[in-house]
């Protein structure tokens, strides 16, 4: 993906947020769904690989519409992956929970333009959304070794966390304005 590849969506990007002249920004998009995920605004945190940036939600590639734009979005390097037929649209993200930083998944619906997350744990950030049917999902971690600077540390397979759409808690997107205040009281249906 090139950086700042408006890829034909002609929305006037300089309206959104903290939008800057020349922006660099990365635009993810589905044309079975007819939309599209754009991060910008990136900055790198403590120089220490965490980023912090802009998310801007977007449908309907012939007419442009924003569903959503809010800045402090935290953006690890693992971009957004859709569902096969773009409903879906998986974020990985970090948040801070019992003074441990955490790892979730932040599950947008597109189409029905509601969200919801999936807590993934504090090493959770090896996960990888994987498909299973349209509405169902897991999230598995393939074993690896990990350079670290006193050594490797082998990652063992970690459970599988499944994920079935229709058992979600999914709340509005105008609700993703108020991220990540209420998570401490948000629940995730088992």
């Amino acid at each position: 993906m090139n950086h700042s590849d408006d890829k034909g969506w002609n929305y006037p990007f300089e309206t959104l947020p903290e939008w800057r002249e020349k922006e660099i920004f990365h635009l993810w998009e589905h044309p079975g769904s007819d939309t599209a995920c754009v991060i910008y605004h990136e900055t790198e945190l403590r120089g220490m690989s965490d980023w912090t940036g802009a998310i801007a939600l977007l449908k309907n590639k012939a007419e442009p519409k924003l569903l959503f734009a809010e800045i402090g979005y935290d953006t690890p390097d693992w971009g957004p992956a859709y569902s096969e037929n773009g409903q879906f649209l998986f974020m990985k993200t970090y948040f801070w929970r019992d003074g441990q930083e955490t790892t979730a998944f932040l599950i947008l619906d597109m189409l029905q333009e509601r969200f919801s997350f999936c807590d993934a744990g504090p090493i959770g950030y090896h996960y990888t959304v994987i498909e299973k049917a349209p509405d169902s999902f897991c999230l598995e971690v393939t074993p690896f070794t990990l350079s670290l600077h006193k050594g490797e540390r082998k990652v063992e397979e970690l459970p599988p966390i499944p994920l079935q759409m229709d058992r979600q808690a999914w709340r509005p997107f105008s609700e993703l304005h108020d991220y990540p205040g209420w998570w401490k009281k948000w629940k995730v249906k088992k």
